[in-house]
């Protein structure tokens, strides 16, 4: 999607998913006019506002770069919510060099597409990571019954696996 984007749309783009999508995430979606549901955790984020406009409404400075400042802007962005802070990008198109709705339910289908595949992906390197976890747990348990573990192999232990979320994640000592 970048390349099909003019530098004015792009920074539209970035300004309006830095303040809106990324200070909201899905609970932007009370909002119809920025954000509705698509079925699947997918939720499609409309900009409908050229640099010009956007800037005004967020209240910032606008400095202007060229006529496609104020050209119209009716731009798509798919993502999905993942947990309390992740915003996942799954696809994005310019709906206005391509309104029509058999092209849009393709981009919605793309975009579930890859929210599944990612999914499946995030599942299966969990489930590597609670592996790693439990083996990291029986070696320390295993060293604590020997003693210390600074004349093991592996040298002493640098990292704790911890639990939370219900999903492992490694926290440095």
């Amino acid at each position: 999607m970048r390349e099909e984007l003019s530098a004015s749309e792009r920074r539209a783009l970035g300004l309006a998913m830095r303040h809106y999508l990324q200070a909201e995430g899905a609970n932007l979606s009370y909002n119809k006019r920025l954000c509705e549901p698509v079925g699947d955790g997918v939720y499609e984020f409309k900009l409908r506002y050229n640099l010009k406009d956007l800037t005004s409404r967020l209240k910032l400075p606008f400095k202007p770069t060229g006529p496609e400042d104020t050209q119209d802007v009716m731009l798509r962005v798919f993502f999905h919510q993942y947990g309390d802070k992740i915003v996942l990008l799954l696809h994005g198109y310019d709906k206005g060099a391509a309104p029509g709705r058999k092209h849009q339910q393709a981009q919605i289908q793309l975009a579930k597409d890859r929210k599944t595949s990612w999914l499946a992906r995030k599942a299966e390197e969990n489930k590597q990571a609670a592996g790693a976890c439990t083996s990291q747990r029986k070696r320390r348990s295993r060293r604590a019954r020997r003693g210390s573990d600074e004349d093991h192999p592996l040298g002493p232990l640098d990292s704790l696996c911890l639990l939370g979320h219900n999903e492992p994640r490694e926290e440095q000592l």
